[in-house]
């Protein structure tokens, strides 16, 4: 990509709220400016001359930004960048300057204020929780601090009142600092994705706008939001230029005639059974397939989307969201991109049928073209059309486009399947199970796309940094789809940044600086002070007490669907940017440092976007489960919920049917109904060894799980676990009554004696007053037989536990 002026639409939107910052650290506080710098660059409000920040973006831009030496060494593109940023708010005479001020007026939507006053609100104000923006969200709660996002705690996102100038001033000069390092980058495409990492890292905590308004915004949403409408705008009307002849006015481009932008959603199908496809759990090298699969569905949909944007000539400024194998871009609507897009299609649907069997297929879709103003009605306007709605309808094509799989190869009459590579008459490979065997490793048979995952396991455990998207195709790199490989790099000074290098994304979000981040979690225990990985056994054996048993975790968050497409204050897209990337925030960075800090043993298969998957070791993850559900409650402000389901299992079980098990958990959590307050409430639940339980019960699980520990220490003969499994059952066929009672079905009435027996059992072995804390906690679970909304999943579960942890570990 080549376009200057395409370059300097970007550079210039992404920075033009630059001197938002500048204004509330009063960095420029006491200077005098020119009259014609003042008329050039202020708007005119009432007789009032007004939006200073404007003004400080230019001058700031303009005189002290570190450009990079390859935008420095042309003064005139500083000028132009700087002067393009500059009349974001007035009057422009050019193209470029034209679409920022469209592309910053619907980044704006629903928080455009009618005028920006020196006043100390505008300084002092916080920025507030992304999760303000649902419907019947609590209002008086507080701001964040100024902090980088990678110092951002969860405790943090309901806590300060007021930011000082001093603050501002500080947080100010390290940004400057930051900005120093990358102006060594060699060309544009690095430089963009440098300065977008240190801007998320920095602006992620600063309000966009607060005149008049409550700050839900964040000045990097805000500027990144900003920089792809005008990018997107200007492609479009670029063309439009060329095919009319006829130079675009300011007019043409905020014309509801003109539908200029297209949406393109893609999903990867698949992914679950590409990745949990493996046999052998025992085997040496089935954790570092397990944990190289899981990357290379990242690196699958990370390449698509190199792929589409350069087929398509756009910056990367291009995506909008990218979290979990779910991905968005915005694109201009012209014909040439139409065209190219059905080409892509049929390049993939190719690739993926060759390379992968057609076990991961790439759904693509576009939206319908749409004017520009459909990016800030809300559901208060006339006209029912708003982005959320083209979210839900693109969403419906992608169900129905992964349910019409490699349908460009059907309908062009072209579906063979080449198998020249593979030698059938070989053995399977052992892992998968599904291709022939090309190898052996420690002397099990192997197929070259375990071989390679596995391979990529190994590098994952070398703490490289970074990994490095690029077009070479030399032995030594992992080809991702046609035409992109990656390669692994330790640290960034070993970026060379060349011509056939495409993206540079980060491992290592705590301590990178200047890359994009990944924001799809991924650990794996390592052993102490070694570069070799836990197996599934290691991670078992890692629980203090009881048999050695595997927790699979599969979690969700709950509507989701339903939030983005009807729950939003508004339906805009920059409340559904904004709330998107805080979510993907949670489960891509926060939960893997969380794991990381308190949880290290635990394995993160995926997590990203709404998804979750993770293998540990049954104590742990009774601990994490009830620590993960604060956290959530924490950062989202109680606005969302999620459902998830554990499957308990030996190490030797199969991981494709304990992940089919972990599926079936989580959908008793989903299908879960209980009556709060008179109401009927669901979801918002765990299935634990089968039983359905609300999250705040979760407490009274451990508790439970302590209590029979504890219990069978004060008297291992009389508190045996003979004894807890006696009474497990009792509660067992009380369970069961009931739900023979509510199915009105008929059942032996001897079992209503279970009550008295439980009641004479306790009594007769637990006389001493050592027992009497132990008796009193049983007796009010005892009590509560028959009544709605019981504890018994609570009780069952937690004894559940409890016999786990005192059974023999070998056993």
């Amino acid at each position: 990509m080549s376009d200057i002026n395409y370059q300097n639409v970007i550079l210039a939107s992404l920075l033009h709220d630059i001197g938002k910052f500048i204004q509330r650290a009063e960095y420029y506080k006491g200077f005098k400016f020119s009259g014609t710098d003042k008329d050039l660059f202020l708007k005119d409000f009432k007789g009032k001359q007004s939006h200073f920040h404007a003004l400080y973006s230019y001058k700031y831009l303009s005189e002290e930004f570190p450009w990079p030496d390859f935008i420095r060494e042309d003064k005139n593109r500083v000028s132009t960048i700087s002067s393009i940023a500059g009349h974001h708010h007035v009057g422009g005479n050019s193209l470029e300057e034209y679409c920022v001020i469209a592309g910053d007026r619907v980044s704006s939507g629903h928080d455009r204020e009618a005028i920006e006053d020196s006043e100390n609100n505008i300084k002092s104000t916080p920025l507030r929780s992304a999760f303000t923006f649902i419907e019947n969200s609590e209002k008086n709660i507080l701001g964040m601090p100024l902090e980088r996002l990678k110092d951002l705690k969860i405790d943090q996102f309901n806590y300060k009142k007021s930011i000082s100038v001093e603050e501002y001033k500080s947080f100010f000069e390290l940004f400057k600092k930051d900005l120093d390092k990358i102006s060594n980058s060699k060309c544009f495409e690095q430089y963009i994705q440098r300065i977008l990492s240190i801007l998320e890292e920095y602006w992620s905590c600063i309000p966009s706008a607060v005149y008049n308004t409550l700050p839900t915004v964040s000045l990097f949403d805000h500027s990144k939001l900003t920089a792809s409408i005008s990018s997107t705008l200007y492609k479009y009307y670029e063309e439009f230029y060329k095919e009319n002849k006829t130079t675009p006015t300011f007019s043409d481009i905020n014309s509801k005639e003109n539908k200029p932008i297209v949406i393109l959603n893609g999903d990867l199908s698949g992914i679950q059974n590409f990745i949990f496809g493996i046999s052998k759990n025992e085997a040496k090298n089935s954790a570092k397939l397990l944990r190289g699969k899981s990357f290379l569905v990242q690196a699958i949909s990370k390449s698509i989307i190199i792929k589409v944007l350069k087929k398509f000539n756009l910056s990367s400024i291009a995506q909008l969201a990218d979290a979990g194998g779910n991905f968005s871009l915005m694109i201009p609507n012209t014909s040439s991109n139409h065209k190219i897009l059905e080409e892509i299609k049929n390049d993939l649907q190719n690739y993926f049928l060759k390379k992968y069997n057609g076990e991961i297929f790439p759904a693509l879709v576009i939206s319908d073209p749409f004017e520009l103003d459909i990016l800030i009605k809300d559901k208060n306007d006339t006209d029912k059309t708003n982005y959320t709605d083209i979210y839900k309808t693109n969403q419906d094509r992608l169900q129905i486009a992964k349910k019409r799989k490699f349908d460009k190869l059907i309908k062009d009459g072209v579906f063979k399947i080449e198998r020249k590579d593979k030698n059938y008459s070989k053995p399977n490979c052992k892992f998968c199970e599904k291709n022939p065997a090309t190898d052996e490793i420690d002397e099990i048979k192997i197929c070259k796309s375990c071989e390679d995952s596995i391979r990529i396991g190994k590098e994952l455990t070398k703490k490289h940094k970074y990994v490095l998207y690029h077009t070479r195709s030399e032995k030594e790199y992992f080809e991702i789809i046609d035409d992109i490989s990656i390669e692994f790099i330790k640290d960034e000074k070993d970026i060379e940044f060349k011509e056939s290098d495409l993206y540079v994304e980060s491992l290592d979000s705590k301590n990178n600086e200047y890359y994009p981040a990944s924001n799809i979690a991924s650990h794996i225990p390592l052993k102490y002070n070694s570069e070799d990985f836990y197996s599934l056994s290691d991670i078992a054996k890692c629980s203090f007490r009881g048999r050695e048993l595997l927790s699979l975790v599969k979690a969700d968050v709950d509507n989701l669907g339903f939030v983005f497409g009807w729950d939003l204050k508004y339906k805009t897209i920059s409340a559904f940017t904004y709330l998107s990337r805080a979510l993907t925030l949670f489960w891509g960075r926060y939960l893997k440092q969380f794991i990381e800090d308190n949880y290290p043993n635990i394995y993160i298969i995926f997590a990203g976007g709404d998804d979750l998957a993770l293998i540990g070791n049954s104590e742990d993850i009774l601990f994490f489960m009830k620590d993960l559900k604060e956290q959530f409650d924490k950062y989202t402000l109680k606005n969302l919920t999620f459902s998830a389901g554990v499957f308990n299992f030996k190490e030797h079980f199969p991981l494709r049917k304990g992940i089919e098990k972990g599926e079936e958990e989580l959908e008793k959590s989903k299908h879960f109904e209980r009556i709060i307050e008179g109401k009927k409430r669901s979801k918002n639940s765990i299935t634990l060894f089968n039983q359905t339980i609300p999250w705040d019960q979760l407490n009274e699980v451990i508790d439970i799980s302590e209590m029979v520990y504890k219990t069978n220490e004060l008297d291992t003969t009389k508190v045996s676990l003979s004894f807890w499994y006696r009474l497990f059952k009792k509660f067992k066929n009380q369970q069961k009554i009931q739900l023979q009672i509510e199915k009105e079905e008929t059942f032996n009435t001897s079992i209503l004696l279970n009550k008295s027996h439980l009641v004479y059992d306790l009594n007769r072995n637990f006389s001493d007053d050592k027992y009497k804390e132990f008796k009193l906690k049983m007796f009010n679970y005892v009590n509560q037989f028959g009544l709605e909304n019981n504890s018994l999943p609570t009780i069952i579960t937690g004894l559940s536990y409890g016999m786990n942890y005192l059974r023999d570990k070998t056993k």
